[in-house]
C-alpha cells in the first residue's frame, strides 16, 4: 500500500502528509488537552548518506596482523610519526585510499602496487602523481587472499571479471600465478 498506513494526509482527507494516532496516557489527556501521538510515515523513496567513512574490504585473511585500512595506515605515519610497515600493496575503491599510497611513498614507504577495484573514474592527477612515485596501479583488481600465518608477508591481486591483465607496470617483488592472471606481491602492509 503507497501512502500512510492511516489512509489519511495531513489534512485529514487522505493523499499524503503525515497521519497521527491519538492516544491518551492512562485515559487521561495530557496537560493542555494534547494526547500523546504517534506520527507513521511511509516514503516513497529514502536516500541514506552514510558519510566519507571507509569500510574494510572483504577478503580471505583479511584480519591478519598488518592489513590494515589506508586511513590508519596514513593517520600512523601522520599523527603519531609510526611507519605502519616497510613495503605496502594498498588494495582500494576510492580516491582516498590513492592519496595515503602516494603519501606514504613520499615518506619513505616502498608501495609496490595499488590494487583499485574501479576501472575507470580515477583521479588522473593522483594517477600520474602515482606513476610518477613508480606506483603501479592496476584498474580493475582487488586483493584475493593476505598470506603469512603470524603477519602479513604478501598478498594476491586478482583482476575482477572484465578488467585488464597486462602487466606493463610491474615492479621488482611482483609475481604473476601459475595463470598469469593474478599477482602475487611480498609485503608487510
Amino acid at each position: 500500500m503507497t501512502g500512510f498506513q492511516t489512509g489519511l494526509g495531513d489534512d485529514g482527507a487522505g493523499g499524503g502528509g503525515a497521519s497521527a494516532v491519538r492516544r491518551s496516557w492512562a485515559g487521561r489527556s495530557l496537560a493542555g488537552g494534547l494526547d500523546e501521538r504517534h506520527w507513521e510515515c511511509r516514503a516513497r523513496a529514502i536516500v541514506v548518506a552514510t558519510g566519507a567513512l571507509e569500510r574494510p574490504l572483504v577478503f580471505n585473511g583479511n584480519d591478519r596482523p598488518g592489513v590494515m585500512q589506508a586511513d590508519t595506515a596514513w593517520r600512523l605515519a601522520r599523527t603519531y610519526g609510526v611507519r605502519p610497515g616497510e613495503v605496502a600493496v594498498f588494495s582500494t575503491a576510492d580516491d582516498g585510499a590513492l592519496e595515503a599510497a602516494l603519501d606514504l611513498a613520499r615518506l619513505g614507504v616502498e608501495v609496490r602496487a595499488v590494487a583499485d577495484a574501479r576501472p575507470d573514474g580515477l583521479d588522473p592527477e593522483l594517477l600520474d602523481a602515482l606513476e610518477s612515485s613508480g606506483v603501479p596501479v592496476h584498474r580493475g583488481w582487488v586483493a584475493g587472499r593476505a598470506r603469512g600465518k603470524r603477519r602479513v608477508e604478501g598478498v594476491e591481486l586478482a583482476p575482477l571479471a572484465g578488467a585488464s591483465t597486462d602487466s606493463t607496470n610491474r615492479k621488482p617483488g611482483l609475481r604473476s600465478r601459475s595463470g598469469g592472471d593474478a599477482l602475487r606481491i611480498e609485503c608487510d602492509l
